[in-house]
């Protein structure tokens, strides 16, 4: 068992984008932090795929903004079509837009590639970091919180010391858990099959996101930073939610865009887009 006699003012739970900048952020404030995770290396498939002008200027203020400026795209904007692929309206037009903070609307983005460059200011900004750590449980005293962690390898012990807490361990938080916060169900659970493909090269594909208005299947084209695409696909009630990750069937739900040839798949996941929301953000010195 260690026991780490440091005491820091905020422990991280979860250095995925989110930890890792808010460790960055209170590191640039001056206060000591420290942060685990239970994995070693980053995610190594894409998830998130955008970043706003609000999240930009964010960026700004700890001087990362030359790993999403350096790695990202603008896309030239934003349209709905009907099923026969024909623009519905008028699209929104965004290429050339600056907002009121000086930056573009969005940007798209392939986030292993940003991720790994967020890993390492991360492990050489001077905070304390703790990789293939599992948080096992969360005491709150009078002046500071114990937290117990256990190592993913060794099965050892750690005890670490903090006067505020951050669960930025992800939908199914293990803090929130920990905690029993409670957690409010907003109506709105559908499986979508999300995938992901590098294009060859040559390759070519509109630089216009879409919301494809298919009364038969609901999809959203998404043109990541070249050469990534995006695409999200509505499973429907009687479709068997197995058969949907195969090849064979994201081959045929691409095929009104590319051939199997032109294309290698990243990953094809299946998610549930279950909408709630945490009745609480804090209890005492612990935070979501």
């Amino acid at each position: 068992m260690n026991q780490v006699e440091e005491k820091f003012d905020v422990a991280i739970v979860g250095l995925g984008p989110v930890g890792s900048l808010l460790a960055l952020f209170l590191n640039k404030a001056g206060l000591s932090v420290m942060g685990i995770d239970r994995d070693r290396d980053i995610f190594p498939l894409p998830r998130a795929v955008t970043i706003n002008d609000e999240g930009l200027r964010i960026i700004q203020k700890i001087g990362l903004e030359d790993v999403y400026l350096e790695n990202s795209t603008v896309i030239d904007g934003a349209e709905f079509i009907n099923s026969e692929h024909e623009r519905i309206g008028e699209a929104l037009e965004a290429k050339d837009l600056i907002t009121k903070n000086a930056w573009n609307p969005i940007r798209f983005f392939h986030q292993p590639i940003i991720d790994k460059k967020i890993r390492k200011r991360l492990m050489d900004s001077g905070n304390k970091i703790f990789l293939e750590e599992n948080l096992i449980n969360i005491e709150q005293k009078e002046e500071n919180i114990l937290i117990k962690t256990q190592n993913v390898k060794t099965n050892e012990k750690s005890y670490f010391t903090s006067k505020f807490l951050v669960g930025a361990d992800g939908g199914s938080s293990t803090v929130g858990k920990l905690l029993s916060i409670e957690r409010e169900d907003l109506d709105y659970n559908r499986e979508w099959v999300v995938v992901d493909v590098k294009l060859k090269e040559q390759v070519k594909m509109s630089n216009m996101a879409a919301q494809i208005c298919d009364p038969k299947r609901l999809a959203t084209y998404i043109p990541g930073h070249f050469p990534y695409k995006r695409w999200e696909f509505l499973i429907l009630d009687d479709e068997d939610r197995n058969e949907m990750e195969k090849k064979e069937t994201i081959h045929e739900l691409l095929d009104p865009w590319l051939k199997p040839d032109q294309y290698t798949i990243i990953r094809s996941a299946i998610y549930q887009f279950h909408s709630v929301l945490a009745k609480n953000f804090r209890i005492n010195n612990c935070f979501l």
